[in-house]
């Protein structure tokens, strides 16, 4: 019989360098690390900076927490979160189509984040038109966002026949770890958990901490 893993992961995190994050990469590490975490990814707006500042320190700390590559990209129709398992270019480019593309050149996905809060540049209908059509997940629980938001995410979610991940969106410390994903993976490596929620294979999202 084969043997499966269950991976906890939250991927939609701003380090202080997000002009409105107040979280330091090592608090956040700290944090993830000794709650059991298997990966996270830091989504800082419009730059990978704080994604690859700490995916070097975890690799030199030999930490467990696997960090992927990403960011949270304000586009002409709304934000699209991109994760990436290899190293970003410097370039990121303006348009939903270019992004799922770079997203996939670069063994990644992208994320539809809070796509339906009022207060919030997320892409709502514009998930159901064109190129936004094409992404990866909907983030249909994102912990900063009301529950009517969050349902009709859920809802769209189930229209289009994608996955639906939770994330926490921490900005401040009492943030961290408040939404995630469990999700069953083959491996416990960044290439296998991508494969994973393309794939569908999530098994809980929780909306609190345990």
């Amino acid at each position: 019989m084969k043997l499966l893993y269950k991976a906890k992961v939250d991927l939609h995190i701003h380090s202080n360098n997000s002009i409105d994050s107040k979280l330091t990469i090592e608090e956040i590490l700290e944090y993830y690390e000794s709650n059991g975490f298997t990966a996270i990814a830091i989504t800082d707006h419009n730059e990978f900076k704080g994604s690859i500042i700490a995916n070097k320190i975890s690799v030199e700390k030999g930490l467990n927490l696997k960090v992927l590559f990403g960011a949270e990209i304000e586009t002409a129709i709304g934000e699209v979160i991109i994760i990436t398992t290899t190293t970003p270019p410097r370039n990121i480019p303006g348009s939903i189509g270019e992004i799922i593309d770079l997203a996939r050149d670069y063994n990644g996905l992208t994320i539809a984040p809070h796509p339906y809060a009022p207060d919030r540049k997320g892409l709502r209908d514009n998930l159901i038109n064109g190129d936004a059509r094409k992404i990866d997940v909907i983030e249909v629980w994102n912990s900063k966002t009301d529950r009517k938001w969050n349902e009709m995410a859920l809802n769209t979610a189930k229209i289009l026949g994608k996955p639906g991940i939770a994330n926490s969106d921490a900005h401040h410390q009492k943030d961290l770890g408040l939404a995630y994903t469990i999700i069953e993976v083959d491996e416990v490596k960044p290439d296998e958990i991508i494969t994973s929620l393309k794939n569908n294979r999530i098994l809980r999202i929780i909306k609190g901490r345990d």
